[in-house]
């Protein structure tokens, strides 16, 4: 691992340098940029995700830098790497940075007011990635942590240097039908790409099977090599990392409250995840509480299984601030400085208390 890490850190610094890039353009536009800034599309190429604009412009890079880091990590780790072919070893150091660069590239461009076909684009970008990584494959020697790492080649070499040349064929000429999937209409475009994209992820699986099932009528063993401390501990950072990962999303999804206290004079709103929030009695125009609401869309602010905050859209208000059990279906719509405020407890009883509490607060 030190080798390695001694061997690549150049270039390891360099690609990591690379994909923050795009801070440096955001920080280039930032007087021309909007607030809120469109951070992701739909299925139907409708922008559908917004964030900040220092989140645009500053996370998504540092995001993108710490997983190149944790893929170099994770090839450093890996003593199979030791002798890897260098031209393989490129796959490591530059495909996170060219996704940085071309996805910063987009969101930049639309934030500026740059239209952009994504039915167009994302076809185009997923199939000049297939096709680069179709070249490349073929030249993957055996390891742990590049290429079509599955039983039947993790355990035989020929195995894995038949599958990958298979899979470079195949990639290759997947990626290139992705990209003419761009000249289709944009119902059809979705479907045969994923279709596509299937393919060229179950097809040298069947194939490396075939090659096990005849290795195994000729008696060619497949028996499993002791684990070398190296793949150890791989294994062991792997397996904290991704409890790690699913531990953070699951306290995300499924935590947080939503503490509202009343005082003499305003509504106080204390929220996890979220930023807090104070409403003067005296500013309140009218309030109402509905049985159900159509919640709409995240413009800006955090979602989650029990949680939504921050700015939502629907076809009623348009654009309106919302803190919502997601549980509760019951709102109390608070008009002030003609803006709307929505609100909810846990529970529609609840609800229909601090509406109550509110009305007499007001009075």
């Amino acid at each position: 691992m030190k080798n390695w890490l001694k061997e690549y850190k150049w270039k390891i610094l360099l690609s990591t340098v690379l994909t923050m890039l795009p801070m440096l353009i955001g920080l280039l536009l930032w007087d021309r940029l909007p607030d809120v800034i469109t951070t992701h599309w739909g299925a139907d190429g409708v922008a559908d995700g917004f964030s900040g604009k220092a989140f645009a412009v500053f996370a998504m890079p540092a995001i993108l830098a710490g997983f190149n880091l944790l893929c170099c990590l994770g090839t450093a780790i890996d003593p199979k790497q030791a002798n890897q072919n260098k031209k393989a070893m490129a796959l490591v150091f530059w495909l996170m940075p060219l996704i940085s660069v071309c996805v910063c590239t987009f969101v930049y461009s639309a934030a500026l007011g740059r239209a952009m076909d994504m039915f167009v684009i994302m076809p185009l970008l997923m199939g000049v990635m297939f096709v680069v990584i179709g070249n490349y494959m073929p030249k993957v020697k055996q390891n742990s942590t590049l290429g079509i790492k599955i039983y039947w080649t993790l355990h035989n070499e020929e195995n894995w240097n038949m599958t990958h040349r298979f899979a470079g064929k195949i990639w290759f000429v997947g990626g290139v039908a992705v990209m003419l999937t761009a000249l289709l209409p944009a119902k059809w475009m979705v479907t045969v790409m994923l279709l596509a994209i299937l393919l060229l992820v179950f097809a040298p699986m069947v194939y490396s099977y075939s090659i096990y099932m005849r290795h195994k009528r000729e008696g060619i063993d497949y028996s499993i090599p002791a684990a070398t401390k190296g793949q150890k501990g791989a294994k062991w950072v792997s397996m904290i990392l991704v409890v790690a990962i699913l531990a953070g999303v699951m306290v995300l999804m499924f935590t947080g409250n939503i503490t509202y206290i009343c005082t003499d004079t305003a509504l106080q709103i204390e929220a996890t995840y979220h930023e807090n929030s104070v409403v003067s009695y005296d500013q309140i125009d009218s309030i109402e509480l509905r049985k159900e609401f159509d919640v709409g869309v995240r413009y800006m602010g955090f979602s989650s299984a029990r949680l939504s905050m921050g700015l939502f859209q629907n076809d009623e208000f348009e654009m309106y601030t919302i803190y919502s059990y997601n549980s509760c279906e019951s709102m109390i719509l608070i008009r002030s400085d003609g803006k709307v405020l929505a609100i909810n407890c846990q529970t529609a009883q609840e609800t229909e208390e601090l509406y109550k509490t509110l009305l007499q607060n007001m009075a």
